[in-house]
């Protein structure tokens, strides 16, 4: 961009524009956890609540496995996207200052990354093991 009084380039900070995508980003981020922790125990209670016959919860949980795993690799590439953000902060950044302090404690998006896996794995699990029942039984 030109300076109109001295028509010289100013150059952006990248420091600047690196912090911005980082704050972007975990925005992104924690819109998609929001998403995902409302909305997948919101499905699982609504299928089995309702009314279908279990070749009916079968196609309904095929779909959540579908949108759920898809709703967690996206989760996945966002989570590495901020921390790729936060490693070319500069050591004189706040965050890198603060973070020294409490870098024994893991990250909660660390565990919140590995639940999501998990309730899509419990899909898988509820999928498989729905089905009709063996004949003699009540």
């Amino acid at each position: 961009m030109n300076n109109p009084t001295t028509n010289e380039t100013i150059q952006p900070n990248p420091d600047d524009a690196m912090d911005a995508e980082r704050k972007f980003l975990e925005g992104l981020l924690k819109e998609r956890f929001n998403f995902f922790l409302v909305s997948a125990p919101i499905f699982l209670i609504g299928v089995f609540q309702a009314k279908l016959d279990d070749s009916q919860r079968r196609y309904a949980l095929a779909f959540g496995i579908v949108v759920f795993l898809l709703a967690t690799l996206s989760i996945l590439r966002t989570h590495l996207l901020v921390g790729r953000a936060l490693e070319h902060l500069s050591t004189s950044h706040p965050y890198k200052v603060i973070e020294k302090e409490v870098k024994w404690l893991p990250r909660a998006n660390n565990m919140l990354v590995c639940i999501c896996f998990v309730i899509t794995a419990l899909m898988v699990a509820l999928f498989m093991t729905t089905g009709p029942t063996p004949s003699g039984a009540p």
